[in-house]
């Protein structure tokens, strides 16, 4: 009988307890600040890359970006081209090993979808080309960019970046 009375005495106890408070409202005017913010770090962030300062760019990324995927990661993909952990993404963007002065970017289109008030989707649309290590700036061809960002702290901070563009260049597009 002891057992009987006890657990009923415990359910009792977890019923009177108190709901927890319902969580702030997330509106429509947050998601605009939120999405303010993250298009302005994402164009931030291209014009570092433009000016070839690696660690500054590097300085938006989680320094965990690979530690958010559930299994293999994914955190930077250019084209078919996929790098996994930020050790890879570090290497790749070791600035010794690029024949280029700038990459000029373009923007045209930033879009941003407001997953939560700690997630977004980035999504950039526009132009680049490329300045030579000898000044000589090549052809502007059409890309688009996908970064998928979370607050860390008071910080947001890119986890997956994804960018794609075309072997055609704009003028030629323009002349077809």
């Amino acid at each position: 009988m002891r057992p009987i009375v006890a657990l009923f005495a415990l359910a009792l106890a977890v019923a009177c307890q108190a709901p927890p408070p319902p969580e702030p409202e997330f509106t429509d005017a947050d998601r605009q600040a939120i999405a303010g913010e993250i298009e302005s770090l994402g164009v931030d962030m291209l014009a570092l890359g433009s000016v070839q300062d690696h660690d500054a760019m590097l300085a938006f990324w989680s320094t965990e970006a690979d530690s958010y995927f559930s299994s293999e990661p994914a955190v930077f993909a250019q084209g078919v081209q996929i790098l996994s952990t930020m050790q890879e993404f570090r290497e790749y963007f070791d600035p010794s090993g690029w024949n280029r002065q700038s990459t000029n970017f373009t923007v045209l289109s930033n879009r941003v979808a407001v997953l939560s008030p700690e997630s977004a989707v980035q999504v950039v649309g526009g132009s680049y080309s490329v300045t030579d290590t000898e000044g000589e700036t090549g052809p502007e061809y059409p890309m688009s960019m996908t970064g998928v960002w979370v607050k860390e702290g008071t910080t947001w901070k890119v986890v997956h970046w994804h960018q794609s563009w075309t072997d055609t260049p704009i003028e030629e597009e323009t002349e077809g």
